[in-house]
């Protein structure tokens, strides 16, 4: 197995990890319903672009219903008294 010669100084460890800063993306707002956008993107919601209606195919479709649906949180109910009050019975 190969070992390095000469451990790698902190300036060429820093220098060769330059590039790997992570780098937050950049959003708008939808001119027509106001909902978070990437730039030179369609609307995933009201289906508009530029202000231009875009005809949309049953796969966009589904996809923009299925993104939607896990942003909204829906409340789950406590099933722990239910399955206790059903152990005594």
């Amino acid at each position: 197995m190969a070992v390095p010669a000469r451990r790698t100084s902190k300036m060429r460890k820093n220098t060769r990890r330059s590039h790997h800063a992570l780098i937050s993306r950049t959003t708008s707002n939808c001119p027509n319903c106001g909902s978070v956008v990437l730039p030179h993107h369609a609307c995933m919601k009201c289906h508009t672009y530029k202000g231009e209606n875009i005809p949309t195919s049953k796969k966009t479709t589904a996809l923009a219903q299925e993104t939607e649906a896990k942003s909204v949180a829906t409340p789950v109910a406590d099933n722990k008294d239910k399955d206790k009050t059903e152990i005594k019975k």
